[in-house]
C-alpha cells in the first residue's frame, strides 16, 4: 500500500494521486489527474502479495495491446522509481459503473439494454479474436464514458483474463462466483463462459436483482417465453455450453436485428439515419444509441442540430419538406445518393 508521503507526490513522474477508490485482490486503485494533461484518471496500482503478480503481469500484457471501442483503453504503465510499484493508467469514467447505476435503481430499456449488450458484446468478441477470455464480467467490470452526451458503456479489469487457443478453455478458477457459468468448477472457462456471465448481467438489468442460482431454471422458461430480446438472454444463460450462441459474433448478429426492428421507421428517419452512418461515418450502434437519446423528444432533425450532427440550414429545408413547401427529396437535402426508393 502507498503510504500518505507517497501518494502527495507524482508517481510514474506525472500523475497526482487523489482518493482510493477501489481495492482488488492485486491491487489498490486510485483517481488521479495527469499533470500533463490536466485529465482525470484511474492509477491502479500493484501493492499485493509478489504471489499475485503473475496476474498483474498478465493484465499488463493484456490491456496494453487491446484497442476497441467498449474497452477501457490502458493510457500508460510502468514501474514507479519512488515507491517502486508497478502502476497502469487508464481514463476515469466519470458515469461509474454498472454496479453503481443498479444500486442507485436505473432501469434499462429494452432499446437500452439492447444498445448495451451489444457494445459489451463486441467488446467480447473483440477479446475472443485476440485468444483471450475475460472471466470476470460482472455489473463492477463495466464502466460508463460519456460519447457526448450519449452513455456509453464499456467493459474493463482483465486481470483474470486468460490466453486460450482456439477452441480451449481456462483450467484455473478465477472470477466473481455470482456471475461463473456452471461449466467452469467441472471443465474449465471458454468464450461461452463469458457469453454466460454476460448473459446473468442482462438479467439482472431486466429483473433489478440477480437470482439464486435456484431460481435461475425458472426465469430462463420466462425469459423464453418474452419478448425477442428475452429469448437473447435465455439462450446466453443456458446451463448447457452447447445451446448457448456458438459465439460472440452470433450474439451481435441477433441484437443487431432486434436494434434495427427497434428503430422508428417513419421516411425521414430512415434516412436521417442513412445520412448519419454515409456522411456522419458512424457507425449503426452509434446510430441506435443516439436514437434511444433522441427518444422522440422533439424532431430529430432538431436534436441532430444541437449534436452538430446537421446543419441548420438542413433542419429548415427538412421541415418545409415535410410541409410540402418545397418540392425536393429528403435524400438531395441530405446529399445521399438518389434510389428509385427515394426520389420522391
Amino acid at each position: 500500500m502507498l503510504s500518505t508521503t507517497q501518494t502527495e507526490e507524482l508517481v510514474l513522474g506525472r500523475y497526482k494521486l487523489g482518493k482510493r477508490i477501489g481495492t482488488g485482490s492485486s491491487g489498490t486503485v486510485f483517481q488521479a489527474m495527469d499533470t500533463a494533461t490536466d485529465q482525470s484518471v484511474v492509477v491502479k496500482v500493484f501493492d499485493s502479495s509478489e504471489n499475485s503478480f503473475a496476474i498483474w503481469a498478465t493484465e499488463m500484457k493484456l490491456v496494453m495491446r487491446f484497442h476497441h471501442t467498449h474497452i477501457v483503453p490502458c493510457l500508460d504503465m510502468g514501474r514507479d522509481d519512488a515507491s517502486g510499484l508497478w502502476m497502469l493508467i487508464f481514463p476515469y469514467c466519470q458515469g461509474g459503473s454498472l454496479r453503481r447505476a443498479l444500486v442507485s435503481g436505473k432501469k434499462f430499456s429494452s432499446p437500452h439494454l439492447c444498445s448495451l449488450l451489444i457494445g459489451l458484446s463486441s467488446a467480447l468478441a473483440y477479446s475472443h479474436a485476440h485468444g483471450v477470455i475475460h472471466r470476470d464480467v460482472k455489473p463492477e467490470n463495466v464502466v460508463c464514458a460519456s460519447d457526448g452526451d450519449v452513455a456509453k458503456w464499456l467493459l474493463t479489469d482483465f486481470g483474470a483474463g486468460r490466453y486460450v487457443s482456439r477452441g480451449g478453455v481456462a483450467r484455473s478458477i478465477a472470477g466473481s462466483l455470482d456471475y461463473m457459468a456452471p461449466e467452469i468448477l467441472s471443465h474449465g472457462a471458454s468464450p461461452r463462459s463469458d457469453q454466460f456471465s454476460l448473459g446473468l448481467v442482462a438479467m439482472e438489468l431486466r429483473l433489478q436483482r440477480l437470482p439464486a442460482v435456484e431460481e435461475r431454471p425458472r426465469i430462463i422458461e420466462q425469459l423464453q417465453e418474452g419478448d425477442e430480446l428475452s429469448k437473447v438472454v435465455a439462450k446466453m444463460i443456458d446451463p448447457d455450453p452447447s445451446q448457448r450462441f456458438v459465439d460472440m459474433q452470433a450474439v451481435i448478429a441477433q441484437l443487431g436485428h432486434i436494434a434495427q426492428s427497434m428503430r422508428p421507421d417513419t421516411p425521414l428517419v430512415v434516412l436521417l439515419c442513412r445520412y448519419l452512418q454515409v456522411q456522419q461515418k458512424l457507425s449503426s450502434e452509434d446510430v441506435d444509441r443516439l436514437l434511444l437519446h433522441w427518444n422522440r423528444t422533439g424532431p430529430l432533425p432538431q436534436f441532430l442540430v444541437e449534436r452538430g450532427l446537421l446543419s441548420k440550414a438542413q433542419a429548415r429545408t427538412l421541415d418545409a419538406v415535410n410541409k410540402g413547401y418545397l418540392r425536393l427529396s429528403i435524400a438531395t437535402v441530405l446529399e445521399l445518393p438518389l434510389t428509385s426508393e427515394h426520389a420522391s
